[in-house]
């Protein structure tokens, strides 16, 4: 599972440091999966990028984010029965939706939800930066 960061890093930033994660994502490996909100806080972001101005997150995105990538989830309904807390409410869907699925992995950069690492690792998910990924 990637967060809105981890998909920049992949797909529009084309950050080198990020090639194992973007190699078995291509490859089937790994899957990016999302719910429609988490897709619209992409677009949101993605607006406010050089070239890609006025992406709605429906139309053909401009920069190289591919949205058809994304397998999309419905919105948790209940929070995981043991549900961890992020001191960001933006990123809370993240951590839930990966705590419902349940994910492997969640990647981001996103301080906040990095600082939950330890409390998601008791419950099988591990929240880490996508360099940092070893296949």
């Amino acid at each position: 599972m990637l967060d809105t960061n981890a998909v920049l890093a992949w797909q529009y930033f084309h950050d080198p440091d990020v090639l194992p994660m973007a190699q078995a994502l291509a490859s089937g490996r790994l899957r990016w999966v999302g719910t429609q909100r988490m897709l619209g806080e992409l677009a949101h972001v993605a607006r406010g990028l050089p070239a890609m101005g006025t992406w709605q997150g429906n139309q053909e995105p401009r920069g190289g984010i591919d949205v058809h990538l994304c397998m999309i989830f419905p919105e948790p309904q209940a929070p995981p029965a043991r549900r961890v807390w992020c001191s960001d409410p933006d990123d809370q869907v993240f951590i839930d939706l990966a705590l419902c699925l349940p994910a492997r992995w969640l990647f981001t950069r996103d301080k906040a939800l990095l600082k939950l690492a330890r409390k998601a690792a008791r419950q099988g998910v591990q929240v880490l930066r996508p360099e940092d990924w070893q296949p």
